[in-house]
């Protein structure tokens, strides 16, 4: 089975469509972005393309791009896993445009129970970025991770 988050509706609707194509089966895709917490925010996409692939929850992640805002509905993790019950987790990927540590924050229950691999691509910091927000993030989230004994 696959479970996968996807919180821009464009995208969701690709996915599906690849989904159908090829007749796969056992995949299982939500609707949200995985977060740390439940509730809506603001998806910032860049304005000419509807399914961004650099699309982020995080306004200070690319503050000189243009980007417009669409809302979307968050969710734990572990809440999203327990709602689809997919049976045991085998492995974690999480590219999610500088949300990494959100997305980890909401997968506690996950990370210490079951303890899957994650791979997890962090972003370099945008030259226009604050730097040290970066790092703050990045300590934030090894410490997360050093935590649960990643």
């Amino acid at each position: 089975p696959y479970v996968g988050l996807e919180p821009n509706p464009h995208c969701v609707a690709f996915v599906e469509a690849i989904v159908g194509i090829n007749h796969l089966r056992d995949i299982t895709l939500l609707p949200v972005a995985a977060s740390g917490h439940r509730g809506l925010h603001p998806l910032f996409v860049a304005e000419t393309c509807p399914t961004d692939q650099t699309a982020t929850l995080r306004p200070d992640l690319r503050p000189a791009a243009s980007r417009r805002a669409t809302w979307v509905n968050t969710l734990p993790l572990d809440d999203a896993l327990a709602a689809v019950s997919p049976g045991p987790v085998s492995l974690v990927k999480i590219d999610v445009e500088g949300a990494e540590l959100d997305v980890l924050q909401g997968a506690s229950r996950l990370l210490a129970e079951t303890r899957p691999p994650v791979l997890c691509e962090v972003l370099l910091a945008d030259p226009s970025a604050d730097f040290d927000a970066y790092l703050a993030r990045l300590a934030n989230l090894a410490a997360l991770l050093h935590a649960h004994d990643y």
